[in-house]
Order: structure tokens, then C-alpha cells, then sequence
């Protein structure tokens, strides 16, 4: 837990400064604490979902705000922010038509944004990948949003950074896919009233199972990750 505390976003605004971004819910939490390697070497981390964001909230004693990238939240921050001052982005995650219709939804609504580059986010090789990298590189955008689930996507980012990279980069999870089906994926009402799990869920079946058991099983991990840094403190004071 003391990997998220140390370097928990728990603004939901845009970052002040050059980085790697990631975010966080029930289930990528589960991921996250048997990757703390991966995860410590990020510049922040947001919290996305409400339940994750309550409990950090009780924990460190500071309001955190459920934060994720997507447009109810902090993607369109990004784009406004990019547009606006002729800042470039380059898009990389999902199926290869998906992201060439997500990319022309985003242009349709941000119709100055410079996208100075989009890839699909599945490779064939090793090389593959680093060319990739490399070519990323080469094009010096200044945001990266990248979606290929975790931890994937945050090793892909670190690589990034590896290879020379400076600007802001952010993980998206399924931001890209679910933007090529429309880019106000969650409906108002589903947005107001928090249901956006559930949606989800309803619109990708596969999800369900992730909810059904990964999610009980986080509130268990949750509390003893809990105990165990709240003992390990009164030990060291």
C-alpha cells in the first residue's frame, strides 16, 4: 500500500509537470501490489473507481477523487488542454480498427488536436515493439495515451521513458476500444449516478466475472494491505 500513498494523484486535474501516469481500480490494484517495481517508477497514480477512492480517502486521511481517463473525467482535460495550446498526442492501444474510428471520433470532437501518430496496441515480436518504441521517440509528441490493460501498458510507458521519451504519458485502459464505439461511452445518467461499473459490465459480459470474484477478493487484500501498514507504522513510531 505504501507504493500507491507515495505517490497517489488524489487531484483529478492534469499534472504540472513532464511524467508517467497511471491509474488504479479494485481490480488492477490486485495487480499492481504483486508489481510494486513497476509501479513505484511511476510519477503519479490516479484512483479510478469510487470504491477504491473511498477507502484511500479513509486510509490517508485526504480526500481522493475517483479520477479516470475517459471522457467523464480526465481525457477530455487532456484534449481541451492539447488543443488549445497545439500540443501533439500520439494514441496507441486497442484493435487496429478500433483505433483508427476512435482516433476520427476524437478528431471530430477536438478538430484542431494534433494526433502526430496512432498504432494499434498488439505486436508480433520483440523488435516489433522496440521499433515502435523507437519510432515514438523519433515523433517527440507530447502526450502518450496508451491502452493495453495492466500491467502492459505501464511496462510499455516505462520503456518509453527508457528509450528517451519526455512528456506526458498516460494509461488508458479500455478508453481506446470503448471510443471507437462513441466517445461519451457512459451516458449522463449512468455517469451521475455512479453506475458506470455496472454499464460497463453490461456492455462487455466478459467483465463480469472480474467484478463478481476480483472485486470481494480486493476488499479482503484491501483491509489486510491496511492492517498491515497501520501495525508496521505503530512499530516505527
Amino acid at each position: 500500500m505504501e507504493f500507491l500513498l507515495n505517490r497517489l494523484s488524489a487531484s483529478s486535474e492534469l499534472p504540472t509537470r513532464d511524467g508517467v501516469y497511471t491509474f488504479l481500480n479494485p481490480y488492477s490494484y490486485l495487480i499492481a501490489r504483486k508489481n510494486r517495481e513497476i509501479f513505484e517508477r511511476f510519477d503519479g497514480i490516479y484512483i479510478d473507481g469510487q470504491l477504491l477512492a473511498k477507502l484511500l480517502s479513509a486510509v490517508s486521511g485526504n480526500r481522493v477523487t475517483r479520477t479516470s481517463f475517459d471522457m467523464t473525467s480526465l481525457a477530455p482535460k487532456l484534449m481541451e488542454s492539447a488543443e488549445n495550446n497545439g500540443k501533439s498526442v500520439y494514441l496507441i492501444g486497442a484493435k487496429s480498427k478500433q483505433i483508427d474510428v476512435a482516433a476520427q471520433h476524437i478528431k471530430e470532437k477536438y478538430p484542431k488536436l494534433k494526433i502526430s501518430g496512432l498504432r494499434h496496441g498488439y505486436f508480433n515480436s520483440v523488435n516489433e515493439r522496440s521499433e515502435v518504441i523507437r519510432s515514438i521517440v523519433q515523433l517527440a509528441p507530447d502526450y502518450v495515451i496508451v491502452g493495453m490493460g495492466t500491467p502492459i501498458q505501464e511496462k510499455f510507458l516505462l520503456e518509453l521513458v527508457a528509450n528517451g521519451w519526455r512528456g506526458q504519458a498516460f494509461t488508458c485502459g479500455g478508453f481506446l476500444h470503448q471510443s471507437s464505439e462513441r466517445l461519451g461511452y457512459y451516458p449522463a445518467w449512468v455517469n451521475k449516478l455512479h453506475l458506470r461499473a455496472p454499464f460497463r459490465a453490461f456492455k462487455e459480459p466478459r467483465l463480469l466475472r472480474r467484478y463478481l470474484l476480483s472485486y470481494p477478493y480486493f476488499i479482503a487484500v484491501f483491509t489486510m494491505d491496511w492492517l498491515t501498514a497501520s501495525h508496521n507504522f505503530r512499530k516505527e513510531t
